[in-house]
């Protein structure tokens, strides 16, 4: 087995409530209702090295950040005292996860006043066998009629008419697996199709969740077998028909045997950045941007070898070249992609770092 970093981002809590989120590579926001954020883990292993990063707290009153197993606490928790920032790891505890079991984290906020910001909270997974990623779809709704749209794989949940600006690119084989959704509200009068989508087709995994229907709906028995370089995202088809389909999570396993993972940060409504600034982006999550490093960055707290950076680009009026790469520690590396001036070609480079 080989760990995978997962990272989600962009959580604040008010003070006194007990708020949830996804635990996956995931975009992520507080919920009230765990059930919106709980995954379903169908492969063993073991969860660890809990990672919190801060930015901004007045809140009166402690928070305790905890990792969740079947709508109890888990064995790993941080906490942070009354208006402190900064990073919380717990290196001591770990969850061991069985397959069946839910999955999420848990805010709990104390205090009268004020809010804790949270930017960047990781863990690290272990499957027992090979290497598993839980990538995840934040919750949204949909009202689209008699159509298909898309979302990527990691993102905020919107979607959107074409899949090109969703797609990514694996560059590792390996095999997707599990796919998952929770509905949790369905006025929809007619059937809707959840399903994976491989290079703008559809793939093998896929549920069915007919008018009005309510919960959690798995595929646990197709897979979709990914070749380096398939172009991968997640979608829905809507019958005819009126209602909305509202969903909590929508998340799907991805297993390699070279030890490799990916790390995929997506934004559906797509990302602007200007010309002449820099800024930053989680190694995983939402895609969005930051103009304070800190503010985006992880500890990795696996060694591994980063390449393979890709990147698609929906429109680019930048009259200059533009540099897209991965930061070590504030240090610019290897693995860089220069982008030619009001190109949109999908990008990739192929050098490494080791960390």
């Amino acid at each position: 087995m080989a760990k995978a970093l997962q990272v989600s981002d962009n959580t604040t809590v008010a003070f006194a409530l007990t708020r949830f989120s996804i635990c996956a590579n995931a975009s992520t926001a507080a919920d009230a209702t765990e059930a919106r954020t709980q995954i379903t883990y169908r492969t063993a292993g073991t969860l660890s090295n809990l990672w919190v990063y801060v930015n901004t707290n007045d809140l009166n009153g402690s928070t305790t950040i905890i990792t969740r197993k079947n709508g109890e606490n888990g064995a790993q928790s941080v906490s942070f005292a009354s208006s402190t920032t900064g990073t919380a790891e717990d290196t001591t505890n770990s969850d061991t996860i069985a397959a069946g079991d839910e999955v999420n984290y848990q805010y709990v906020t104390g205090g009268t006043t004020g809010t804790i910001s949270v930017r960047t909270i990781t863990t690290v997974f272990a499957a027992t066998t090979n290497t598993v990623i839980r990538h995840a779809v934040r919750g949204n709704s949909v009202t689209f009629s008699s159509t298909t749209e898309y979302t990527a794989l990691v993102s905020s949940g919107q979607h959107i008419s074409d899949w090109n600006e969703v797609k990514f690119d694996f560059n590792s084989a390996g095999t997707l697996k599990n796919y998952l959704i929770y509905i949790s509200a369905n006025t929809r009068t007619t059937t809707c199709t959840p399903k994976s989508f491989i290079n703008g087709s559809a793939g093998a995994m896929s549920v069915s969740i007919t008018a009005s229907s309510t919960g959690i709906f798995e595929d646990t028995v197709n897979t979709d077998t990914i070749a380096a370089n398939d172009k991968v995202n997640t979608g829905i088809t809507n019958g005819s028909g009126s209602g909305t389909l509202t969903y909590g999570v929508i998340s799907v396993e991805f297993e390699t045997t070279n030890n490799k993972f990916h790390s995929i940060n997506g934004s559906s409504g797509g990302t602007v950045v200007n010309a002449n600034t820099t800024n930053y982006f989680h190694l995983g999550a939402d895609g969005t941007i930051a103009t304070a490093r800190v503010n985006v960055q992880c500890e990795m707290n696996i060694a591994a070898t980063v390449s393979n950076l890709y990147i698609y680009l929906s429109a680019n009026t930048v009259t200059a070249a533009s540099t897209f790469n991965v930061i070590d520690s504030g240090v610019d590396t290897a693995v860089s992609i220069s982008i030619t001036a009001s190109t949109t070609a999908p990008w990739t480079s192929i050098s490494s770092q080791s960390w």
